[in-house]
């Protein structure tokens, strides 16, 4: 989830949300996704077993910054 929101953020910023690609082409931006899909599908497995309690509950934080005010999470 969390990279199909990154992809949709940068294609905005680069006028994807105008129904164009911007400055970017269209074959570096297919690139790019796929290139950033493959490292992360092999970490979601690990990503989910974070979250994945024994019983089958999730973990949701109730924030996403500790006391001194840094993020936490992505």
């Amino acid at each position: 989830p969390s990279l199909i929101l990154f992809l949709f953020a940068s294609g905005i910023e680069n006028g994807a949300g105008k129904g164009k690609l911007g400055k970017r082409s269209k074959s570096s931006f297919k690139r790019r996704q796929y290139h950033s899909s493959s490292n992360n599908d092999n970490l979601l497995g690990h990503y989910l077993a974070g979250l994945i309690e024994g019983d089958g509950s999730i973990i949701v934080p109730k924030t996403i910054r500790n006391q001194k005010g840094k993020r936490d999470i992505l």
